[in-house]
């Protein structure tokens, strides 16, 4: 008997799984991940493509994924801010997850590094590169 008081509470606070109880939950990520820089491959020099990846595994019952970034350059700093959002479940508990992962991921673009020294800056992270940009770099989360 003494045992069952913190498996009961166990229990309860685990609640039911939403995936197999046919609910349906909006999830949000803001600014986690890791971000990279690197050519649009256009002619303008001025200008290059940051993807951000938020995260490279949703759970697998997910779907109706969506994300944005930004990306603002100012005193040589490339500040980059991105979210998602992400449902998970489905409305009907008959329906199986596949095992796959879902990334989440946006682009958008930086302007004003034609030349000079930069620092990507995401996620409280920071990388330096050069512009024009003609590798890729990357932040690490």
């Amino acid at each position: 008997m003494k045992n069952t008081f913190p498996v009961v509470l166990l229990l309860i606070a685990c609640g039911d799984d939403p995936v197999d109880s046919g609910e349906v939950s909006t999830e949000t990520i803001e600014n986690q991940g890791s971000a990279c820089i690197a050519s649009d491959s256009d002619d303008n020099a001025d200008t290059a493509l940051v993807t951000v990846m938020l995260s490279d595994c949703l759970p697998s019952c997910s779907w109706g994924e969506e994300a944005t970034c930004t990306a603002s350059t100012e005193d040589g700093i490339v500040t980059v801010t991105a979210s998602g959002t992400y449902a998970v479940g489905y409305a009907d508990p008959t329906v199986d997850c596949p095992s796959i992962c879902i990334p989440l991921e946006a682009s958008c673009e930086a302007n004003g590094l034609a030349k000079g020294k930069f620092a990507l800056e995401y996620a409280g992270v920071s990388a330096t590169f050069t512009g024009p940009v003609t590798e890729t770099i990357c932040t690490t989360p």
